[in-house]
This record gives structure tokens, sequence and C-alpha cells, in this order.
């Protein structure tokens, strides 16, 4: 008779099949890889289209925008077609477009565009660098909008 407190020997003899081994492996390098990429620093862009428009024989860049990201604004590196350009706030309208209950006002910025860009009504997809940050950063901001949603 077999006594199964005492087969030590067979236990430690015992082969463990192959798969256990492979996607034991394979779940260990993927969160090790995941661990790793929630502290890599990153930069954080905004993407808007914007068109631009002539007035008094200036030319304007106007952008429907958040009122949270129009306060900070100055603080951003704007960039069209990968390069940084410096940008002056004109006017804010009053005008807002409301997309899936969120205002967007209507934003005039005065840049210095290149000559193929100066077609009116022209269409140009801007980007705004934000700030460098990390994935395990992204997670607490979103968790902090939740609880502070809920409240």
């Amino acid at each position: 008779m077999n006594n199964i407190f005492n087969c030590s020997k067979e236990i430690y003899m015992r082969k463990t099949p192959i798969k256990i081994i492979s996607w034991i492996t394979i779940l260990i390098i993927i969160s090790i890889v995941f661990i790793i990429s929630l502290f890599i620093p990153y930069d954080k862009y905004l993407n808007y289209y914007g068109y631009v428009s002539l007035e008094n024989n200036n030319y304007y860049l106007n952008i429907y925008m958040e009122k949270k990201h129009i306060q900070h604004l100055n603080n951003y590196l704007m960039y069209i077609d990968d390069k940084m350009k410096k940008i002056k706030i004109v006017s804010i309208n009053d005008e807002i477009y409301y997309e899936k209950s969120k205002p967007y006002y209507l934003v005039k910025l005065n840049v210095n565009l290149e000559n193929e860009l100066l077609i009116e009504n022209n269409i140009i997809n801007i980007s705004f660098k934000i700030r460098r940050t990390t994935l395990k950063d992204e997670f607490m901001s979103i968790i902090k909008e939740a609880v502070y949603a809920t409240n």
C-alpha cells in the first residue's frame, strides 16, 4: 500500500509537463516587461485639428480646444509636421462646440506657418507636447479622476 504522505521521492522525480513550464515562463516574462514599462518615461501629446484663417492680411490658426487645455496653452510646445512652433494666443472666442458632452472653445493663435500651409481654410494636424510622464502616473491620474467623478 502506497502511503500518500511518504512518497516524497515520487513527487520529486515526477516531471512537470513542458506546456506548464512554457506558460509559466511566458507569464513571468510578460509581467516583468509590464512592470518595467510602468516606470519608463515618455512624452505625452495632445492632438488637435486646426484651420487657417485670413483676417486683415494676417494668417491665424484656429483650434477648438477644451477649457482645461487652454489654461496651460502657453506652457505647451506646439508641433506642426514635427517642427516646433512658437505660439501667441490672439483671442478665445465665445463660440462653443460640444462633442461627447464636452465644451470646446475656439482659440485663435498667431503662428509662423510655412508658405505651403498658408491657404485659407487649410486643415492642419497640430500636436502639443504636454509633459514627460510614465504609465504609472497615467494610471494614478485616471484612478483619481474616477474617484473624484463619483463624489
